[in-house]
């Protein structure tokens, strides 16, 4: 799903090394496991490497990783390579008001992040899918920190840190009128063929009453938000008055739901009103932003 999120240039990219991901970690399982799983006679040098999974697999240990002869190994200079050459194809291209708009990203339902440079955030992408095999764990932290030395960013910084692109949005517990399934929809994240119709009997939902609930969800946030209680900011005491200015131990009042993140998940409703051009939803939005 995080590939939407990408510039439409760089999406099959990102889907074509994701397989080349895959291919080597085959390559490398054939090249490495126990008998019986490879065809032919081992050769000699991975007679070692067959003994040693044998006996990881007799005592339930985790397979150690092999980092100077890893499943990154096999693609990682033609990776380096690529992401070289797309950052400078990137940095003529963004000059020319004609090719801009193809480097730039998508407006998603559950966009939230402000992503500025896509080469760099193809990078962030595909170390996080790679990241997810756990005995690759130290390999794919070494090929990160060497992607993202392209770009002279730090390892341990925050522009380099991964954050997952899409909000979320969701009705729990939609109930569909012809064969009484019930599933949760979620706007942000759910594919757009599949939000409007039941899963189980693909009957279409009733959007009126789909729409109702997401306003009574807007308006059930901004109401939480306008009547939440206050905190002290430094002993965390709730006032307790209407009157008093400051805690009794010199504190200012602050709130107890964060602004940022109640201002975040409106614009996500927003969004959502807007690309599935859901007239209630955007009324309500209007009349409640004058």
């Amino acid at each position: 799903q995080i590939t939407k999120f990408l510039p439409v240039i760089f999406q099959n990219e990102f889907e074509d090394w994701l397989i080349i991901f895959l291919d080597s970690l085959t390559k490398f399982k054939n090249d490495t496991l126990i008998p019986g799983t490879q065809t032919g006679t081992p050769r000699v040098t991975q007679i070692a490497h067959i003994l040693k999974g044998q006996k990881k697999l007799d005592s339930n240990e985790t397979e150690e990783e092999n980092i100077s002869n890893g499943v990154m190994e096999l693609f990682r200079k033609p990776l380096q390579k690529r992401i070289e050459k797309l950052a400078r194809r990137q940095n003529e291209s963004i000059l020319n008001p004609e090719l801009r708009q193809e480097y730039e990203f998508p407006k998603l339902p559950g966009s939230y992040t402000n992503m500025k440079n896509p080469t760099l955030e193809l990078v962030k992408f595909l170390c996080a899918v790679f990241g997810l095999s756990r005995k690759r764990n130290i390999e794919v932290r070494l090929l990160r920190r060497e992607l993202l030395s392209i770009f002279d960013i730090k390892e341990f910084s925050d522009e380099a840190a991964f954050k997952y692109p899409s909000s979320t949005l969701k009705i729990p517990h939609v109930i569909c009128d012809y064969c009484n399934y019930i599933r949760d929809i979620d706007f942000c994240r759910d594919e757009q063929s599949n939000i409007w119709n039941c899963s189980n009997c693909n009957k279409t939902y009733n959007r009126v009453a789909i729409e109702e609930e997401l306003v009574a969800q807007y308006n059930k946030l901004l109401t939480k938000f306008y009547i939440q209680d206050l905190k002290c900011s430094k002993c965390h005491q709730i006032k307790s008055d209407n009157m008093s200015e400051y805690c009794k131990c010199s504190g200012k009042w602050t709130e107890t739901l964060n602004f940022t993140e109640v201002e975040r998940r409106l614009q996500i409703f927003s969004n959502v009103g807007k690309y599935f051009n859901l007239q209630l939803l955007k009324g309500i939005i209007e009349e409640l932003s004058l």
